[in-house]
């Protein structure tokens, strides 16, 4: 019995050194993302000020584009329900209908997992 108490602890002890070191990376590549987008806007500002839109930029054995794309904003149900205000001119209750049907439509899944919680320090 002690064998499998020794075995998951020292699991619990990995998987905390885990989840430490993934929030130090993710520390890390969130830095790293702030950086290079500020690098994106300045180099996107030149590009656009220089008319180099159809022109690579060689980088060693790759090249660097511009592109534009279109994306379109996160289909939420606020959004949902303006458009469909539209649509069933303003009856609330259609609306209303429409939308909680959806909601019951959606597939709930439980997905179990491990939270790390902090301990918060004794205040004196």
């Amino acid at each position: 019995m002690s064998q499998i108490n020794q075995d998951i602890t020292n699991k619990i002890k990995t998987w905390v050194s885990y989840e430490l070191k993934n929030q130090e990376l993710k520390k890390q590549m969130t830095q790293i993302s702030e950086a290079k987008e500020q690098l994106s806007r300045d180099i996107l500002q030149f590009i656009s000020m220089n008319n180099m839109k159809t022109t690579a930029i060689n980088v060693g054995n790759s090249r660097i584009c511009y592109y534009d794309e279109m994306q379109y904003n996160n289909l939420s149900f606020s959004f949902l329900k303006e458009c469909l205000m539209v649509y069933f001119n303003n009856d609330e209750n259609k609306v209303n209908q429409l939308c909680e049907f959806i909601k019951t439509k959606r597939k709930r899944v439980s997905k179990p997992g491990l939270k790390f919680l902090p301990k918060k320090p004794i205040k004196n």
